[in-house]
């Protein structure tokens, strides 16, 4: 079986003992059988290490700090988090709004703890939350890191959370433009209407840099939208609009959209378990620049 090696950060690998080099979002790959349960460990220079039995039981259970991806030749494991050689708290930024009391913090990971005259939650924010802005507009908190946007409301719960390129608010309006691939170029511009109960998409738009055929870019482009609640069906035949919401529920809730070496194909990743996900590709057929059939 072919397994894949990926780590958020730098570190050396050793499979079996033996070492297997260097990995980080540039993955290894090896043949390895499951049975033979060999273990494996991820060290980092400044972090404890992640170590683990590489065995069948992967398959259902991935290991802390892990996700684990069941692909179609194999499985791919990412290690999404390396725990800190130093605990100490170290405070970050702080808020204040009324009752409001908002504070990111670093602790063994960046997190933070949000006070309201309600109550009192914490939660834990991505690595790049280590320099961030917070924001109150219309009962909602947003954190700002430059490069990734958080936005929860009041009771706890995460409303939205994207890579972005930039970020506007206005009134109770929330505009913010996505980069939905490096390898294209391309960028999605949504709006959203800010409550304190959710966020309603009012506008989608999509705009392209540095390609001269578009309509390479339409499949990929089609599963994002599905993907971010965007007017997906304007990428469909006229047949296909009239059954545009069985297409989604065809599609199921998936994560993330990669794009394969046939720009008619696209993989789509969906979550089986906590740190657990599968994948699956689908092909579409495109005649007069609409889809006219989607197989999978």
């Amino acid at each position: 079986m072919r397994i894949y090696f990926l780590s958020c950060a730098p570190c050396a690998l050793y499979v079996g003992g033996a070492y297997f080099g260097v990995v980080s979002d540039f993955e290894r790959y090896a043949e390895i059988e499951l049975s033979d349960a060999l273990p494996v460990q991820f060290a980092p220079a400044n972090a404890l290490p992640v170590s683990f039995f590489l065995d069948e039981s992967i398959r259902f259970s991935p290991p802390a700090c892990c996700e684990v991806y069941l692909l179609e030749d194999g499985l791919a494991l990412y290690v999404r988090e390396f725990k800190p050689l130093d605990l100490t708290l170290r405070p970050i930024t702080q808020k204040r709004e009324g009752n409001l009391l908002v504070t990111v913090f670093s602790q063994g990971g960046v997190q933070t703890s949000v006070q309201t005259e309600n109550g009192f939650f914490t939660a834990p924010l991505p690595p790049s939350f280590e320099k961030c802005e917070i924001l109150f507009h219309s009962g909602c908190i947003l954190f700002s890191s430059g490069e990734e946007l958080v936005v929860f409301n009041q009771k706890g719960e995460k409303l939205f959370y994207e890579r972005i390129l930039s970020y506007e608010v206005e009134g109770d309006e929330l505009s913010v433009l996505l980069p939905l691939s490096d390898l294209y170029k391309r960028t999605a511009r949504c709006r959203y209407r800010l409550d304190e109960n959710g966020l309603t998409q009012t506008e989608y738009s999509l705009s392209q840099a540095g390609l001269e055929d578009g309509a390479a870019l339409l499949p990929y482009a089609f599963f994002e939208s599905v993907r971010i609640g965007a007017a997906y069906e304007s990428f469909l035949c006229e047949e296909l609009r009239e059954k545009a919401a069985s297409i989604k529920e065809f599609l199921g809730n998936f994560l993330h959209v990669l794009p394969t070496d046939d720009e008619n194909v696209c993989t789509l990743v969906y979550q089986k378990a906590p740190r657990l996900f599968t994948t699956r590709k689908f092909r579409v057929t495109l005649i007069g620049g609409a889809i006219t059939d989607i197989q999978g």
